[in-house]
């Protein structure tokens, strides 16, 4: 079992991502993922992995992915309302958060995923985009489109517990450094984000529903 594995890996979390109801392709978004069944199935999974983390005393992190049924900073925080654990956190990748829809307000996107998640936060990971044909594909860290500049200054603002940036080089194979410099990161930067004692509030639970705003889509 993973999470028994971890203290001998001299690790304490564990990465989850929300899954797809695509019986094809895991990595594929479906319409599927927004019913409201689909929705308690994941709490009741998340329920046990809850359970499992509180046996052996780790941290499962969570990762909004478009294709996904978290698949947006707004899901991710419904989420973590809805299960109230102390064991479940976020890793936030920015690539994740885009598709053609809004890639075109990237700082507006950005800025809203960390005023619900950074509370929550801790780890970012780093890659980047292509649009192509009218659909988005990801890329090594800091090669094409996605505003490095804007996230790390996020990061550093709004720095509470996350442990680092993981960043992609172009072989796709992850590196190690420390410290987050003033500049975006290299293709193959890897870098411990500035740790704070600022914790922001976390924002009030509001009802599910229109009343719940948004600025994820332009």
């Amino acid at each position: 079992m993973l999470a028994e594995a971890c203290a001998s890996l001299s690790t304490d979390t564990l990465t989850l991502c929300t899954g797809t109801r695509d019986p094809d392709d895991m990595w594929r978004g479906r319409h599927a993922n927004r019913e409201p069944a689909v929705w308690a199935h994941l709490l009741v999974s998340m329920e046990k992995a809850i359970a499992i983390a509180d046996e052996f005393d780790v941290m499962l992190g969570i990762e909004p992915e478009t294709a996904n049924v978290v698949d947006s900073a707004q899901k991710a925080q419904y989420l973590l309302d809805d299960l109230r654990s102390a064991r479940l956190k976020i890793i936030l990748d920015p690539a994740n958060l885009f598709g053609p829809d809004n890639l075109c307000c990237q700082d507006s996107v950005l800025a809203n995923a960390f005023d619900l998640l950074a509370p929550d936060m801790i780890m970012g990971h780093a890659r980047d985009l292509i649009l192509e044909h009218g659909e988005v594909h990801h890329a090594a860290a800091g090669s094409v489109m996605l505003d490095y500049p804007r996230y790390l200054s996020l990061l550093r603002s709004n720095a509470t517990t996350h442990r680092g940036i993981c960043a992609l080089s172009r072989s796709g194979q992850s590196c190690a450094a420390r410290h987050a410099g003033s500049r975006a990161p290299t293709r193959s930067a890897c870098c411990d984000a500035t740790q704070s004692s600022r914790k922001k509030d976390r924002l009030p639970l509001p009802a599910r529903g229109p009343s719940r705003v948004s600025t994820e889509n332009c």
